[in-house]
């Protein structure tokens, strides 16, 4: 009996040290539904992309802010940011944590968004290896901004794949950030307001008129072969 509650106690220490190991929780993990402050956001559930709504405005901004867990000794937060034109529109995103009184202790940013046809992936920390967060942070801060450069009232920026890690447990890098997160281009191309049957309609159009074309060539090659034997009997 005494086996078995040392047995039961050392299981019980097991699954509460995995408990505290898996705290490194996506505070982004619903982004789409997340408390965002300011501007009002829509979502195209198709890409996963949140965009700022339609407005008169020229500049928008969205706020996540959460309060730091006590425990947290690191982060990772990436973001998928792209525009899905050559040119237009541009944004960025920012993190930042701040102290009891509300002063910027760290911050990075992403640069400007814009001219990106496909998604490019921004970043801090990695997943093996979180980032330091600061000493005396309380909130950490999520902010998107976008700014409108065309006539049109749609703003061509776009943000997917939002993730924001806090652990307690982690490896921690060096605190080495200039103030510009990482990044990886080349990802998928920026789709939004498509879905999969539009997309195939568009496929199957665009190969409809490739085919025409080809059976008009053939129709043509056919009857200009034709002609010219015409000619050489002549």
């Amino acid at each position: 009996m005494k086996l078995l509650k040392i047995t039961a106690a050392a299981a019980a220490a097991f699954m509460l040290a995995a408990a505290v190991s898996a705290e490194d929780i996506n505070l982004l993990e619903n982004y789409q539904d997340a408390q965002w402050a300011g501007d009002p956001i829509s979502y195209d559930e198709n890409s996963g992309a949140i965009y700022f709504a339609e407005s008169e405005n020229e500049s928008f901004k969205a706020v996540f802010e959460a309060d730091m867990n006590e425990n947290a000794s690191g982060f990772f937060f990436y973001i998928d940011g792209g525009n899905g034109v050559n040119v237009g529109d541009s944004g960025k995103c920012e993190i930042s944590f701040t102290d009891s009184g509300g002063n910027t202790l760290f911050s990075a940013s992403t640069g400007e968004i814009s001219g990106l046809e496909n998604f490019s992936r921004f970043s801090i920390g990695e997943e093996e290896c979180y980032y330091p967060v600061p000493e005396g942070a309380e909130k950490v801060r999520i902010t998107i901004f976008a700014q409108q450069k065309d006539s049109l009232k749609k703003i061509s920026v776009y943000f997917r794949n939002l993730a924001l890690y806090m652990s307690g447990d982690k490896m921690l890098s060096l605190p080495d950030s200039d103030g510009t997160m990482n990044v990886a281009a080349g990802l998928t191309r920026v789709e939004v307001g498509i879905n999969p049957a539009t997309r195939w309609i568009w496929i199957g159009i665009v190969f409809a008129v490739a085919m025409a074309f080809y059976f008009i060539k053939m129709w043509r090659e056919k009857y200009k072969t034709a002609d010219i034997m015409k000619a050489g009997r002549k």
